[in-house]
């Protein structure tokens, strides 16, 4: 029940009204004209109210489905203000809310919805952030770091106040860096980190040469490198005297040699050298009397070679001084003799001549051998071969070749070496012809060995292996010769073009 003069809201059976006084029981003779305006005043809702509650409701539903832009946004924003004013009319007014309270509630959940989804991204401050974290590196004294993180600030986001700090942070790491450097410099020294210090001291003087504190580079760069070399000696130091005691034990000789004359001039004073020194002077009687050895039995190559050693690792040693020459000087003479005595061919389109040794058979089909040979360019330029040749009556498909000297085995694959199979007037034949070199290939290598053991051997045998069928070949004594005719030849020529 409403009051008919001023609208106020009534208690149903009231004679007047509380506010305004006016009586609320019309008389008869007003009652037709009264009940107009209290229909009026019961059921009608003041038009402008109604429209800000339906305008609030449609701008609502307008932000819900345009939420994902910003203009979404604020019609929600507008759509909760004319619902607010709504009901702010409603309690002095009689007006319908059930709109405003639709609005109200379709536009919060679509601001729930965009805050939820894009909050961070709208509030958040990328430039500032990383900024922040420049300045973070610089209060850890990580001003390279700082450097490179402003750098990233003024190169994404440009223009902005963070952009302008970041270039004065730059300036005051630039300023504090080679003091930061020549403190690291100095830690990395008392660390022993003689590498590290190194390196640092470099890119002092790479960087700010004409800073106060490159001054100071010169003489912490001289610490650093007196230790780095002083680490580096007692390394080696260490190492050499542990490879001196394997050797040692392994009776490697040479090894001996080489690792009791690093820990002697390294630490000469040292308990180590003491104890290298009869480790030396015992390899040195090894090679002295395996020396003698070779002389005796005119084996001129070894003889030369365990000279060679000695003179390497012992120079004021005048008497294998001489004994160096002495097998040199018979290498030569005999290499001379050698040659003199060689089967040669030259080929005129290679322009090489070949050397074959006078024990060599002259045609494949002679006889099974086993001989190098020596190939000549005119340039000047030598290189050896060797050649192992069955002949028979019947084939041997052989594809492995197994050298035995005086009882140790070496084997060769067809593989390593150009192999050839031919026959003619009931003859067969089959050759493998391989390079000779002491820095080749394995097999290469291998044969550059073996052939000085087989001319000193008392019995080599070559077996001509196949699948099904072998042959033994015992290397003759005249063969044995070739092969030393070739190896001082070779020594001679190279020597002498």
């Amino acid at each position: 029940m409403f009051c008919p003069k001023c609208g106020a809201e009534a208690k149903d059976g009231a004679a007047f009204c509380e506010k305004c006084g006016a009586p609320l029981s019309p008389s008869p003779t007003d009652s037709a004209e009264a009940a107009p305006a209290g229909a009026q005043a019961a059921g009608a809702v003041p038009a402008g109210s109604s429209n800000l509650g339906v305008a609030a409701l449609v701008l609502s539903i307008l932000g819900f489905l345009t939420g994902f832009l910003l203009i979404g946004m604020v019609l929600d924003v507008v759509a909760i203000v004319l619902a607010v004013l709504v009901f702010r009319k409603a309690r002095k007014t009689p007006t319908r809310t059930g709109q405003a309270l639709a609005a109200i509630i379709v536009a919060g959940l679509s601001l729930a919805l965009c805050l939820l989804l894009f909050g961070p991204g709208l509030f958040s401050d990328p430039a500032g952030d990383l900024y922040k974290k420049a300045e973070g590196y610089y209060d850890e004294g990580s001003y390279t770091l700082a450097i490179t993180t402003a750098n990233e600030v003024l190169e994404e986001h440009p223009g902005t106040r963070a952009a302008d700090k970041a270039e004065d942070l730059i300036e005051a790491c630039e300023a504090a860096l080679p003091g930061a450097l020549v403190e690291d410099i100095q830690a990395a020294l008392e660390a022993e980190d003689w590498d590290e210090a190194v390196s640092l001291c470099g890119e002092l003087l790479e960087e700010y040469p004409d800073s106060p504190e490159a001054g100071q580079a010169d003489g912490l760069m001289e610490q650093a490198l007196a230790g780095q070399t002083a680490a580096e000696e007692e390394a080696r130091f260490q190492e050499s005297n542990e490879a001196l005691l394997d050797a040692y034990e392994e009776e490697d000789w040479e090894a001996v040699l080489d690792n009791a004359r690093t820990v002697i001039n390294l630490k000469p004073d040292s308990p180590e050298a003491a104890a290298a020194a009869p480790m030396q002077q015992e390899a040195k009687e090894f090679y002295e009397a395996v020396m003698a050895a070779s002389y005796a039995y005119e084996d001129w190559f070894r003889m030369r070679d365990n000279a060679a050693i000695l003179t390497r690792y012992f120079p004021e040693d005048e008497s294998a001084a001489e004994m160096y020459d002495t097998a040199d000087d018979k290498i030569m003479e005999l290499g001379a003799q050698a040659v003199s005595t060689f089967r040669t061919k030259y080929d005129q389109v290679q322009n090489i001549t070949w050397y074959y040794p006078s024990s060599a058979p002259e045609y494949v089909n002679t006889r099974c051998t086993v001989y190098p040979y020596i190939g000549k360019y005119d340039s000047g330029r030598l290189y050896m071969r060797m050649k192992f040749n069955y002949t028979g009556d019947r084939w041997v498909f052989f594809d492995n070749i197994i050298v035995s000297i005086d009882g140790s085995n070496y084997t060769l694959p067809t593989g390593a070496g150009e192999h050839k199979r031919d026959n003619q007037g009931g003859d067969v034949w089959e050759t493998l012809d391989m390079s000779v070199d002491e820095s080749g290939t394995n097999y290469e290598q291998a044969i550059a060995l073996m052939l000085p053991m087989i001319a000193r051997s008392e019995q080599t045998i070559v077996r001509f292996q196949g699948d099904e069928r072998q042959y033994d070949l015992t290397v003759s004594q005249a063969d044995k010769d070739g092969i030393l005719d070739i190896l001082y030849g070779y020594e001679y020529l190279l020597r002498n073009g």
